[in-house]
């Protein structure tokens, strides 16, 4: 769970521009799963909201905003992730590096669903989706209700604190993961079939037999048991998420990634975190044999773990450019928002390109001998 300290930043943000050879659209739908009720009200279907991300032919058009004004103006209403209004506000001046509602371009592609970690919106991943759609990858990007920030059909902004659950907190988030899982499939359910508005735009572009997810914190466990629930998932990463739900007791199934922040903390870094460096030092072993007990109960030669020294747990969203205080506030050195940008790709792609399109290009260990910042474990 995230809990970020105000910050105002100084200057107007800007993504980076996507590295791949694809120009990049984007558009976004509302759906409402009918064969499931809203967890708050059950008279009503759930409902989420999906941004796909996807290559063009478009050569021009109108760039996607970052976010819509209404949104901006939700989330200031909200306190979201306790930021001040003009971080905020700043978010709604920013343009993505995508054509809004571009066609797909022709072709199938793999496909990658993408979950927010909680309490965050989908929004702040259009960097590293827009990375992946320009690489080749049809992205849908989730707004999970009650998990993050998504407005409704009628208007209504769902958040974090609307979420009615009650009860131990690691049952409440095995749940929260399990639904998300079912959200994905829902979404691929949509994708695949030409008649929902979802389908209309991208069904005859999806590669069926190609099909992976990825998620941040909370959306990186889901990503992890909708690998084990749908076998229509070949490939599944974690972004710097924690282990949850069926998959600490029965291990990943399928190819799997596991991407770790490691922090770069001084002593005076650490005593902001109430810790000294023996007790981080401890609770980091702690962590990593957790991590490599359940990435061994996964199938032989399917997992691997990158570590990516001077990232923190908010490096993997778009947080570097547009809120970076969430990285910084309790001292630190963190790399810097281009090679982090730089870094997050190159793994995230390396892994999906050997595993959704059979490359044979750049692979995890050829990119942590190249690069000193990545510690690869795995096969």
């Amino acid at each position: 769970m995230l809990f970020l300290v105000p910050a105002a930043l100084g200057g107007q943000p800007t993504l980076p521009e996507p590295t791949g050879p694809h120009r990049v659209g984007t558009t976004t739908r509302l759906l409402a799963d009918s064969a499931r009720r809203d967890i708050a009200d059950t008279t009503r279907a759930r409902e989420l909201a999906v941004q796909l991300w996807y290559p063009t032919s478009a050569r021009s058009g109108t760039r996607a905003p970052y976010l819509s004004h209404a949104m901006v103006a939700a989330m200031q209403g909200a306190g979201y992730l306790h930021l001040d209004s003009a971080t905020i506000g700043a978010w709604g001046r920013v343009a993505t590096p995508a054509w809004l509602d571009a066609p797909v371009a022709g072709g199938r592609w793999p496909l990658l669903v993408l979950s927010h970690g909680q309490g965050v919106s989908r929004s702040h991943y259009a960097a590293l989706a827009g990375e992946l759609a320009s690489r080749g990858y049809l992205v849908a990007s989730i707004d999970h209700p009650y998990g993050g920030v998504m407005q409704r059909a009628d208007g209504h902004v769902v958040t974090l604190a609307d979420d009615p659950a009650s009860g131990p907190p690691d049952s409440v988030l095995a749940v929260r993961v399990a639904e998300w899982a079912q959200d994905a499939s829902f979404v691929v359910d949509q994708l695949l079939d030409p008649a929902t508005s979802l389908g209309r735009v991208a069904a005859a572009h999806v590669a069926r037999d190609r099909i992976g997810m990825l998620g941040h914190s909370l959306g990186g466990a889901a990503a992890l048991e909708a690998c084990r629930a749908d076998t229509r998932f070949h490939a599944c990463a974690d972004l710097d998420g924690m282990l949850v739900g069926r998959v600490v007791a029965d291990g990943p199934r399928g190819a799997t990634l596991i991407v770790r922040s490691s922090p770069v903390y001084s002593d005076a870094d650490l005593a902001k975190r109430g810790r000294t460096r023996a007790q981080w030092e401890a609770m980091g072993r702690e962590v990593e044999e957790h991590f490599r007990g359940v990435a061994a109960k996964g199938e032989r030669g399917q997992v691997w773990t990158v570590v990516i020294r001077g990232t923190g747990h908010m490096s993997f969203s778009d947080a570097p450019y547009t809120f970076p205080d969430a990285i910084t506030r309790f001292g630190g050195t963190p790399l810097g928002a281009g090679r982090t940008f730089a870094l997050v790709g190159d793994v995230v792609r390396s892994f999906f390109d050997a595993q959704l399109k059979g490359h044979s290009g750049e692979s995890l260990a050829a990119l942590a001998a190249r690069h000193g910042e990545l510690r690869l474990e795995g096969p």
